[in-house]
């Protein structure tokens, strides 16, 4: 009997250790490979004026009044905490456990100040961006996205309707992912509804995530739509 209950420990001890295993390459395949999120964080001071709720902060405005030709227009803005900041493009999506380039539908990536005066960045991965920003100042991203695969992991829209996944729509700044995230849809005139699993915020068709990790596990359906009890 102590063979078999040492041997019975042995085996859960090694199924344990596997399954941590997993969880941390998951990680490291969701986020690119970024392990010091949490570190990065911690770095902020509690009495700096970039570590409230409302400057750390991400804010979204999502356009889909170029549907038709299956492309959508993303506008991100944020109070930068440092002289570098870092965007990420996830390149996972859950339930689909393989490592994604939904970067690769991103095109017309423009940054700028809040005087509107570009800012300088590079591509350092297929999925991260380096943008020199000013502590404490908004910046604002702007990109396009071609969204024509209409599958349960990736983005399509078209002439009555369109479905976003949270992965391959929303560029993040990795530090932040644990920030709320703001989401507010513009629809082309004759749309009326926008769904998704997300909190409703203040607005129509505005919602806030509290965190990257919730925003990419909720899509977003927009369109000329009908909803059956």
């Amino acid at each position: 009997i102590g063979l078999i209950s040492s041997e019975w420990f042995l085996l859960k001890r090694s199924n344990m250790l596997m399954l941590t295993a997993r969880l941390f390459l998951l990680s490291l395949i969701f986020f690119g490979g970024d392990i010091q999120v949490d570190v990065a964080a911690q770095e902020i001071g509690e009495n700096s004026p970039t570590n409230t709720s409302a400057s750390r902060e991400l804010s979204y405005e999502v356009d889909l009044r170029e549907s038709k030709r299956h492309y959508i227009h993303v506008t991100l803005s944020a109070v930068a905490d440092s002289e570098k900041t870092e965007l990420m493009m996830a390149v996972w999506t859950p339930g689909s456990y393989l490592v994604r380039e939904y970067a690769r539908h991103l095109d017309s990536l423009e940054i700028v100040d809040a005087e509107q005066e570009s800012l300088p960045w590079r591509k350092t991965r297929k999925n991260r961006w380096l943008v020199e920003t000013e502590p404490g100042k908004r910046f604002t991203v702007r990109y396009r996205l071609y969204c024509n695969e209409p599958t349960v992991r990736t983005n399509f829209a078209g002439h009555r309707f369109a479905v976003l996944n949270g992965a391959p729509t929303f560029l993040t700044i990795p530090e932040r992912r644990q920030a709320p995230h703001r989401i507010s849809i513009v629809l082309p005139p004759e749309w009326k509804r926008t769904v998704t699993a997300l909190p409703i915020a203040d607005r129509a068709h505005e919602y806030v995530a509290e965190s990257f990790d919730e925003l990419v596990v909720c899509p977003i359906v927009a369109g000329a739509i009908d909803i059956y009890p």
